[in-house]
């Protein structure tokens, strides 16, 4: 297209961040709501669409910025994933994707629809922050403590600079958002329809995730707003997730029932709460049906649809579609991982990580992770690495992380050195590796390089080829 610490990596860094944000308890992991469906305003579609391997040759070609804000005295990082290819006179609707840092897996489903006609052809724009930053931490800061001045960013600063570099559809933006995400998307929904400002087209809010201040002021506009006698005319997609936290779902219930009587003015108002997922689940499910809701023929307008089945998978790392199913978070004082990018050697490809071991940078990790279970037991899982001289003379350790159950409990392989320079090829069986949590139930593999505290810094580049379970 032309232009105009491995023992705690995720699941603390995860579910902290709900704990202390959101205020949840212990309890509320274990105590998940349990209602009958379907509530919502919507049925699941009997042959719901099916997301086949054939993703990962989804035409994609990406490229990014970084946007030095003049309202929010920060750096943020752009990213836009179109084809690739030219569609003369055609003007792009645009999905704004907030998160970004968290969703690139993700980008290659909307790619994907578009693909196969689903949905017609658009530009995805993620809209993150650059490496380094501690990404729980800012995201609260602008998604639920300044979600007014978030807002302004994106309208005053990214939409205007996208738009004058591609051939965009003014009257087809559509924001998405989930958990945090999904708050901002509904403060912006409010705030636009206060202010009289039609930007957005579409509204998806996936599973938004509320403190008690939050709910209380979104609320108060709600109630505002049906006491006026404003007009809507958009569209707004509303998701929770069966599993999630009980607290969190009656809130958004009772968001959706404070809703329901405004839409007779002109407001195109779903909401779904989707059977046997929890908070992270429900997000893709919610994009995917989204942007099937608002953008495809009326054949597509149901929920639901079936990801791909990881079962068994290989990846040779040929296509930017097949890197995009893993994902990495250069967060401050979280991963090493710098960079993954496709490098050509010889006919083929192979995955090119960099990575920057300095300071409490110990562990540089990439992972891919399932919207779903997965039942791995009787699997291995294999993989080559290439470590080049100067890694190896430091003896850095890699191994194999797996993370299982609604709870993602994390289990690894034992670690092995690394002292041999060129390509080294690694397999184990999985039921060997999970021994906190259940092979039936994996829903996470990671790739760990580490470094030993009695080794020294080290600042380069590692490969990886030919991943796969079977």
């Amino acid at each position: 297209m032309n232009k105009k610490s491995p023992f705690f990596y995720f699941p603390a860094s995860f579910i902290l961040f709900f704990f202390t944000v959101f205020g949840f308890s212990q309890n509320d992991m274990i105590d998940r709501i349990d209602f009958d469906l379907v509530k919502g305003n919507l049925k699941p579609a009997e042959n719901p669409v099916s997301i086949g391997k054939d993703i990962f040759l989804t035409p994609m070609q990406k490229e990014e910025f970084i946007l030095l804000s003049k309202i929010i005295p920060d750096k943020f990082r752009i990213e836009i994933i179109t084809s690739g290819k030219i569609k003369p006179g055609y003007k792009y609707p645009v999905i704004y994707v907030t998160d970004g840092h968290y969703r690139e897996t993700d980008y290659k489903y909307i790619q994907y629809l578009a693909w196969k006609k689903i949905i017609p052809p658009v530009v995805v724009v993620g809209i993150g922050y650059p490496g380094g930053y501690d990404y729980d931490k800012i995201r609260v800061r602008d998604l639920i403590d300044h979600p007014e001045t978030f807002k302004r960013l994106i309208d005053e600063e990214v939409v205007p600079r996208i738009e004058s570099l591609y051939s965009c559809d003014p009257s087809k933006r559509i924001l998405f958002g989930a958990s945090s995400g999904g708050y901002f998307v509904l403060k912006s929904l409010l705030s636009d329809v206060m202010n009289n400002t039609n930007l957005y087209y579409a509204y998806l809010a996936a599973t938004p995730s509320f403190n008690e201040n939050s709910f209380q002021q979104a609320m108060e506009q709600i109630a505002h707003l049906t006491n006026s006698d404003l007009r809507l005319n958009t569209r707004l997609y509303v998701t929770a997730g069966q599993k999630e936290y009980a607290r969190n779902v009656n809130k958004i219930w009772g968001l959706v029932n404070s809703i329901n009587p405004v839409t007779n003015r002109g407001l195109t108002f779903y909401n779904y709460f989707y059977p046997e997922t929890d908070h992270y689940e429900v997000t893709r499910l919610s994009l995917v049906d989204g942007l099937k809701l608002f953008l495809s023929k009326d054949a597509y307008r149901r929920i639901g649809f079936k990801d791909i089945n990881y079962q068994s998978m290989f990846y040779k790392f040929s296509q930017n579609a097949e890197l995009l199913d893993w994902s990495f978070l250069n967060s401050l004082n979280n991963s090493a991982l710098t960079n993954l990018s496709l490098t050509k050697e010889g006919n083929g490809y192979y995955t090119k990580a960099d990575c920057c071991f300095i300071g409490n940078l110990k562990d540089a990790v990439m992972n891919v992770t399932f919207d779903h279970f997965e039942n791995m037991n009787d699997k291995k899982i294999g993989l080559k690495i290439f470590v080049p001289d100067d890694l190896a003379k430091l003896k850095y350790t890699f191994f194999v992380g797996i993370l299982s159950t609604y709870n993602w409990v994390f289990d690894m392989s034992q670690p092995l050195v690394l002292d041999k320079s060129g390509w080294q090829s690694y397999t184990f069986d999985i039921k060997d590796i999970v021994k906190k949590g259940k092979v039936e139930l994996i829903r996470k593999v990671e790739i760990h390089l580490f470094h030993p505290d009695q080794s020294g810094e080290w600042s380069g580049s590692f490969g990886i080829d030919d991943v796969y379970w079977e």
